[in-house]
């Protein structure tokens, strides 16, 4: 897919808000909360201290792992980072070390998906084979092959919750995942098929990695209607401008257009600063 990577960014963090006007309000405006104090955060600093994550994890014990949606984003060129953040929580208690594993799975596919790596050819195959490998003798590996014969066999929703739980966290990943290798191409059903179950973290993982994947342009029109748009453009932007090291939008020159050599020629008023000078140094 030719997607930007701001197109990515806004479009996996937008998608973790994404709600169907049926689940719990209560729960989703807790949900909101926590993902939009984390990008904030991210935003202004670029870290989460860990007593943060303790308030969060004491405040909201059950919600609060949606925070890990815009840190695993935020640090999807650096799995390592990734690591050793979930990490951190395991040691203090406040995520499983089975949970850790999984997140880091998880975040494995969304960096796929940012980086463009991921397979557009035997998208499931290849997909979980990735991860398969460094999760072999523990409980996730149960859970990847869990997803993969859901897929292969066309398990019917019922049975793919019998598969894989949806209680403990481990099993909203693994759902997430399978919703979302199921119907990758679909962005609609995907995100319909994830709201039907009550946990309340399925949805935003699994939207999370739909947004990514299509775009915030690719989301249908009739979600971004139904939907406030809890944050943009200001705060998506300046969590983009931490990231990539701008830190702000202004932090540009408005005037200055940035090209190829040989490739378009100056514009009245426009200065032009050309890769050919430095190809030439």
């Amino acid at each position: 897919m030719n997607v930007s990577l701001l197109n990515r960014f806004q479009g996996c963090l937008y998608g973790s808000f994404l709600t169907p006007q049926t689940q719990d309000s209560d729960a989703i405006a807790v949900r909101n909360s926590i993902l939009t104090e984390i990008i904030n955060t991210l935003g202004h600093s670029g870290n989460i201290a860990l007593e943060k994550w303790q308030n969060l994890a004491q405040t909201n014990p059950r919600e609060f792992p949606v925070a890990l949606i815009p840190t695993a984003l935020f640090r999807h060129d650096y799995l390592t980072g990734f690591q050793d953040e979930l990490g951190i929580l395991s040691e203090n208690q406040l995520i499983s070390p089975d949970d850790a594993l999984a997140l880091l799975g998880w975040g494995q596919v969304l960096s796929s998906i940012v980086r463009e790596k991921f397979p557009s050819q035997n998208k499931v195959e290849v997909c979980l084979s990735s991860l398969q490998a460094f999760t072999q003798g523990t409980v996730w590996e149960e859970s990847l092959i869990g997803i993969k014969r859901a897929i292969q066999e066309g398990y019917s929703l019922e049975r793919v919750v019998e598969t894989l739980g949806s209680s403990d966290f481990s099993s909203v990943i693994a759902l997430s995942l399978y919703f979302f290798l199921d119907t990758p191409e679909h962005f609609d059903l995907t995100l319909k098929r994830a709201a039907l179950i009550k946990h309340p973290l399925v949805l935003p993982f699994t939207g999370a990695l739909a947004g990514a994947y299509h775009g915030f342009t690719g989301i249908p029109v009739a979600w971004r209607l139904t939907q406030p748009e809890p944050m943009f453009p200001e705060h998506i932007r300046q969590f983009w401008g931490q990231w990539s090291g701008v830190l702000s939008e202004n932090a540009l020159p408005s005037s200055t257009a940035i090209a190829s050599p040989l490739v378009i020629q100056p514009r009245p008023n426009v200065p032009l600063i050309s890769q050919g000078e430095y190809v030439q140094g």
